[in-house]
């Protein structure tokens, strides 16, 4: 397995689109959004790419009204690619890149039945809170925050 992790670039915006739809189904980013994403958070939109398949995963986090707070927006990986420590790679790039910028808080949701949260709380992730209906009805999230993630950048 030849994978790079690198910035994403215009070039991509299909490929995340496809990654986005084959992962997440029908309520997905609309493709425009990953374009825009790349141009308002150039350092934030990650890719893992594949030197056959071409971009097998990506990550997608976004700065919030502080300035030291980020959000993960979005992690996805393609299910014939998991299980290669890709999301993993994946997170540790955005979490470097958010501490060389002074980031103190790291902030994203997740459904509670994904595997996903285990990944999270490796990286120092704690779950806060639970929202029954976080993207509508029936659909929870729990919030993870990960304070201080030089700290776990450094361990």
């Amino acid at each position: 397995m030849d994978v790079v992790i690198r910035v994403a670039e215009p070039k991509d915006v299909s490929a995340l689109y496809q990654v986005e739809t084959s992962v997440f189904g029908e309520s997905v980013y609309p493709d425009f959004f990953f374009r825009q994403a790349i141009e308002l958070w150039p350092r934030l939109v990650v890719v893992a790419e594949d030197s056959q398949q071409g971009v097998v995963g990506y990550i997608l986090a976004a700065t919030a009204e502080r300035n030291d707070q980020l959000w993960i927006m979005s992690l996805a990986v393609l299910a014939n690619f998991r299980k290669r420590g890709l999301a993993r790679q994946l997170l540790a790039e955005v979490i470097d890149s958010a501490c060389q910028k002074g980031v103190t808080e790291i902030s994203l949701t997740v459904h509670p039945d994904n595997p996903a949260i285990a990944l999270y709380e490796s990286f120092g992730f704690e779950k806060q809170q639970k929202s029954a209906d976080y993207f509508g009805q029936q659909q929870p999230r729990f919030r993870m925050t990960l304070s201080n993630p030089l700290k776990e950048v450094m361990e």
